[in-house]
């Protein structure tokens, strides 16, 4: 062998290179040689026929100058004048399987654009996708997906002619480094708006990577920092895009997607099962590459990939990147959840949290359930995960009985110093335990959590009962840890308002004998603080409306009735001008009604009780109005309707202790009715709607039994337990 032949590409050198596998010093060595040696060049040419890739365009540019007419693996492409139809081929930009995308020039309009068009000896299936994709983008009109002008033909030959975007691919730009996280944000909250749009008109893409992300600064100039937050941004290649309700292109259990960016139902090739949450898993493979600088998973065989897609559970970013935003990596895992369910319902969704990071407030569709995140690792490493949490718990205690320790031992040594010097470090050990604080509250949400999503904690059972007692008095304790040490405070911090909700209304569940007078009159006046410091009106508002429900449930536990429901109904004003503020489509608006009509129920039941018919029943109604509303908007959803046939027997139950006979038999007989057209599809909701028709019918018999004039029902006893939490407390 000859020291030029040792020289020349091997297989599996091209093979890395398309790939994007190989260092960008050896990159640059293989494009020299090809530049130099012709046997390469032609052997590259031949092999290129039927490769794919980023950096395939690039390979055939090297080739071309040694084929004549430039069209490398493909001479029909373009006649001896490098014409197709109207349009002059350039140079190629990039070549697939199927298809090859060429730069051209329209003689006709006289600009830039690009041509992509079928290989020679195509299947009828690999034309009717084809065509499929153009009519996809044919209907497709926003500024962030890449625009078609027509669909052209020339000798037989199908092609799209497209907008032209000079520039480089998202994957070319990040060569394996992060970008910053508001660069990440603007950019993906790009991708949103365009994806958004594409599910609007029913398509959906399937095949998100940083590869079909485009990026141009033309009209910049070149000496320019070239920044994600200054580019124009293009999705492109719908090729493998599904219209739903369109007939399936694809066979049933045929993958489709790009190894490392394909979601798990992708994976398992369940083509009824891709939809908007497919792509909301594509756009967190994105965010994920951008905020840790790879993809999720990562392997060298691209079935190991998928199995990894399957199986486990992406590196939580943070691990790899610590400077990374809670509520930001809490996005992008919820993003890339490996049920549909978990993940966002929709884009739009998404890029509202996104916009609430970006603005610096919390996300809130993942603020509540956090947690959920780990739930696939839980399931598929349970004992690890008992041992885990046993271990985290036994820490925990050792750590704070620690703390305390050398606390003590601190403020014992601290008498002989300085003022200065002692103010210091109690700043300090504040930022310690705050910090500690947190850690514990994260460790109790977390192990309550898997209590839960295991079975181990149910409604009807003691032992969950005793278990659930145990989980709450050791949060009580990790607060006290913390709030004790801030007696001397006249009001808590903007940081500490939200914990300190937290630890009252642990106090009301978990310790009701406990009095928080001391610590909500803390709270009202932080809030009043934070106002006079400049506190938005919306954030305000939104501290307003927890501390006016602990406060009404303060004040129900000391049976103070008309107290508590004037609290609860200044609450539910409050939430509804908040919703009044929102957009019909904004995400917490369905949240807040939720609330809203709970605290009404609850105000309606203490108004009866003191008692005010005309004020309880005006309040009842009301909530029902708002669940029947909710049920209009999603008629077909489980938990609406039960939340209908629930809101109509508290009606009845309040017009039988109001003495409304007939018309509380007439409301509940409504409300049977509703419950028995319900056909649940989640099983887990059953036994409620059980135990509703059995209350429903109970009322009904009673007034069956209740013969002859004068019949009365005795009233309701006022009630001995404390409301059920509101989600915004969470």
């Amino acid at each position: 062998m000859t020291e030029k032949q040792s020289l020349c590409l091997r297989p599996v050198e091209i093979a890395a290179y398309v790939s994007g596998r190989l260092s960008e010093a050896n990159a640059q060595s293989l494009e020299l040689h090809v530049h130099q040696c012709g046997e390469c060049r032609q052997s590259l040419a031949l092999a290129l026929r039927d490769g794919s890739g980023d950096q395939v365009g690039e390979l055939l540019n090297l080739v071309a100058a040694e084929v004549p007419g430039g069209v490398v693996g493909d001479a029909s492409a373009a006649d001896s004048s490098e014409m197709f139809s109207r349009y002059r081929l350039m140079r190629v930009l990039g070549r697939g399987g199927t298809a090859i995308v060429w730069e051209a020039w329209d003689c006709v309009m006289r600009r830039s654009v690009a041509v992509k068009h079928l290989l020679a000896e195509k299947s009828a299936w690999q034309e009717s996708r084809f065509l499929q994709e153009a009519s996809v983008l044919a209907r497709l009109s926003h500024p962030n997906i890449v625009s078609v002008y027509e669909l052209a033909y020339h000798h037989g030959r199908l092609a799209i002619v497209m907008e032209h975007v000079p520039g480089v691919n998202l994957a070319k730009f990040l060569r394996g480094s992060p970008v910053a996280e508001r660069e990440a944000i603007l950019l993906l909250n790009s991708l949103c708006a365009a994806v958004s749009h594409a599910h609007l008109q029913g398509v959906i893409h399937r095949d998100l990577k940083p590869s079909n992300v485009l990026l141009s600064w033309q009209g910049q100039p070149e000496s320019a920092a070239r920044k994600l937050s200054n580019a124009t941004i293009k999705i492109t290649d719908f090729g493998l895009a599904r219209v739903i309700d369109a007939s399936q292109q694809t066979e049933a259990g045929q993958r489709v997607g790009t190894p490392g960016y394909m979601s798990p139902e992708q994976v398992a090739g369940d083509v009824a099962a891709t939809g908007e949450r497919t792509d909301v898993y594509g756009l967190g493979a994105i965010l994920y590459e951008l905020l840790v600088g790879r993809p999720p998973f990562v392997a060298e065989d691209p079935l190991v990939t998928m199995s990894l897609i399957r199986e486990r559970s992406p590196v939580a970013p943070r691990l790899l990147l610590p400077s990374i935003s809670v509520d930001l990596e809490a996005i992008c895992l919820k993003c890339l959840a490996k049920l549909p369910a978990d993940r966002y319902g929709s884009v739009t969704e998404l890029q509202a949290d996104l916009e609430s990071v970006l603005a610096g407030r919390p996300a809130l569709l993942v603020m509540h359930t956090g947690w959920r995140r780990l739930r696939g690792w839980f399931l598929s490493h349970r004992l690890l995960t008992v041992c885990l949490v046993t271990t985290v718990l036994a820490t925990a205690a050792v750590a704070w009985l620690m703390v305390r320790t050398v606390s003590l031992q601190r403020q014992l040594g601290q008498q002989a110093v300085q003022v200065q010097q002692a103010e210091t470090e109690a700043q300090t050990a504040r930022l310690r335990l705050q910090s500690e604080l947190w850690t514990a509250m994260e460790n109790w949400e977390r192990s309550l959590s898997y209590l839960e999503n295991t079975g181990l904690l149910r409604v009807f059972d003691k032992d969950s009962a005793e278990r659930r007692q145990l989980l709450g008095a050791a949060a009580i304790q990790a607060f006290r840890a913390y709030f004790d040490n801030q007696a001397a405070s006249v009001a808590y911090t903007a940081a500490e308002l939200q914990a300190a909700m937290r630890f009252v209304d642990l106090l009301h569940t978990h310790s009701p004998e406990y009095s928080t007078a001391e610590e909500l009159a803390k709270i009202a006046a932080g809030i009043e603080q934070q106002k006079q410091a400049g506190m938005s009106d919306g954030q305000v508002r939104e501290l307003q409306i927890q501390y006016l429900y602990l406060h009404g449930r303060s004040q129900w536990g000391q049976q103070d009735r008309a107290g508590s429901a004037e609290s609860f109904r200044l609450a539910t004003e409050l939430v509804h001008q908040t919703i009044l503020e929102l957009d019909a489509d904004d995400p917490r608006r369905d949240l807040l009604l939720t609330n809203r009509a709970s605290m009404l129920l609850d105000a309606a039941n203490l108004y009866a009780q003191l008692p005010d018919a005309v004020k309880a029943a005006s309040l009842m109604t009301t909530a029902c109005e708002i669940h029947q509303q909710r049920l209009t908007e999603q008629p077909d959803s489980d938990e609406r309707r039960l939340a209908v046939v629930r809101v109509q027997c508290a009606m009845a139950t309040l017009l039988k202790n109001l003495h409304e006979s007939t018309a509380s038999v007439k409301q509940a007989e409504e409300a049977l009715l509703s419950a028995g057209r319900i056909t649940l599809r989640n099983p887990l909701l059953q036994p409620e709607l059980t135990r509703l028709q059995v209350e429903l019918q109970a009322i009904i018999d009673g007034q069956a039994a209740a013969t002859g004039p004068g019949t009365s029902y005795a009233p309701a006893e006022p009630p001995q337990q404390q409301p059920a939490n509101r989600q915004p407390l969470q």
